[in-house]
């Protein structure tokens, strides 16, 4: 009796060590896959070739923003006459406020919200590190109300490529402000030319659908050249920056004398013909044009 209990045992144990195998189940090994594993081998040239594009980026993209950062300086230091009144086309963060003149006798900052007290305390904490008398506005910059021609120098540190739509009223805004002589002080990427030109182009028409980052692609020297700006501002490349990919100008745009008509001009003095004045001249032309013909054919 006692070799049953042992026999029993020693069954079971054969069985839980090598289990029989169900007709009816197969094993996970025998189980056809209905596609075939791939074996991925990874070598370690394919891991580091797009690692070292990667690195070489990131140390061409800083290069490039230290070499405009160095342009920016020197434009605002040198460039900005003793004891100017000046206007930030945008006012983003306090980073110009380092590099102004300190004999300028007011900085307007326009779009400081005081809703926005990140941008708001940047503006008074660099302020009052580089002592400059800050006028912090909460309306944007075509919508300031400062008395026209009262502006020495207009600054735009990007505001242009940065806008989404037609940059003209910016402009325009400016002209208003600025004094007879006064200066519009662009430091801005500009479109370029070649392939890159045309690149840059299409990521210019990206930021105006998206509205997002700056527009690379506008033709800034196009624009200063179209009228109604080449007749209030007489635009000057200064300097030219960056590199091939992402090219950088320092640009002066003097604000025009104003232009007196020709009725309150002296005797002999010559007027500068503006756009408008010269489709006044045309029309006037052919208005006289007209009035000679209908002449003619009532005398026959």
């Amino acid at each position: 009796m006692s070799l049953i209990p042992s026999a029993i045992s020693a069954h079971l144990a054969v069985l839980l060590d090598q289990p029989p195998e169900s007709p009816y189940m197969a094993s996970p090994s025998s189980i056809p896959l209905p596609w075939q594993p791939l074996s991925v081998a990874v070598s370690a040239g394919s891991v580091a070739a797009p690692v070292l594009a990667f690195i070489l980026y990131v140390i061409f993209r800083v290069a490039t923003y230290f070499s405009v950062q160095v342009l920016t300086t020197r434009a605002l230091q040198s460039m900005i006459l003793p004891r100017s009144i000046v206007v930030e086309m945008e006012t983003r963060d306090a980073i110009n406020f380092y590099y102004y003149p300190r004999d300028v006798l007011r900085v307007t900052c326009p779009g400081v919200d005081s809703g926005n007290s990140l941008k708001q305390k940047a503006v008074t904490e660099g302020a009052l590190q580089n002592r400059l008398p800050i006028e912090p506005r909460q309306e944007a910059f075509v919508d300031l109300k400062v008395p026209d021609g009262s502006v020495d120098c207009v600054v735009s540190t990007g505001a242009i490529s940065r806008h989404v739509g037609d940059p003209l009223p910016l402009l325009m805004k400016a002209a208003e402000l600025l004094r007879p002589g006064g200066q519009l002080l662009l430091l801005e990427p500009i479109r370029g030319g070649g392939p890159i030109g045309g690149l840059r182009g299409l990521l210019g028409f990206i930021h105006s659908v998206t509205a997002i980052g700056s527009n690379p692609g506008r033709d800034l020297e196009g624009l200063m050249a179209s009228e109604p700006l080449c007749d209030v501002f007489d635009y000057e490349v200064v300097q030219e920056g960056g590199n091939i990919l992402d090219p950088f100008v320092v640009a002066i745009a003097k604000r025009k004398e104003a232009v007196r008509s020709e009725e309150d001009a002296p005797v002999g003095e010559k007027v500068p013909i503006t756009a408008e004045r010269r489709q006044q001249l045309k029309k006037a032309k052919t208005q006289t044009a007209g009035k000679r013909g209908t002449g003619k054919g009532r005398r026959r």
